[in-house]
This record gives structure tokens, C-alpha cells and sequence, in this order.
């Protein structure tokens, strides 16, 4: 929610550099650049990404660490 705006934004962070491809490697990129942002991580609302299994696998992604993060967030 932005509180200048009084409304709900969805604003594109930036291409970050990637050393680690794995689940954890990304979530930790991701996390970091929220952070850095001034966004509480655990304010997320909406994940979108594509079918990798790094991304949105059920037992170990991306999803599974942000959910953990965030619980109201949905994919």
C-alpha cells in the first residue's frame, strides 16, 4: 500500500545479477532487494513467476521459501 498514492502499487525492482541459480540462491537476491526497497517481505500479496521447479516447486522454491515468509501471499 502506498501511502503517498493511498493505493495498492505494483512496481517493477530491477534485473539483478545472479550467482546462484538454486531456490535458495534467488529467494536471498529477492529477499535482499525487497529489503533494500523498504518493502516488508512479509507484506507480499502476489507472486508471479514461470514453471521452473527452482521457482514454484512444492517441496523446495523460491514459492515455498516466500510463502514461509509471507503467508497471505498467494502464487
Amino acid at each position: 500500500m502506498s501511502n503517498t498514492r493511498n493505493a495498492i502499487v505494483t512496481s517493477f525492482l530491477g534485473l539483478l545479477p545472479v550467482k546462484d541459480g538454486t531456490a535458495n540462491g534467488l529467494f536471498e537476491i529477492i529477499k535482499s532487494e525487497i529489503s533494500i526497497s523498504g518493502v516488508l517481505l512479509e507484506n507480499c500479496t502476489g507472486y508471479g513467476s514461470d514453471g521452473a521447479a527452482a521457482m514454484v516447486g512444492r517441496n523446495n522454491s523460491v514459492w515455498t521459501r516466500l510463502k514461509a515468509a509471507a503467508p497471505d501471499c498467494t502464487i
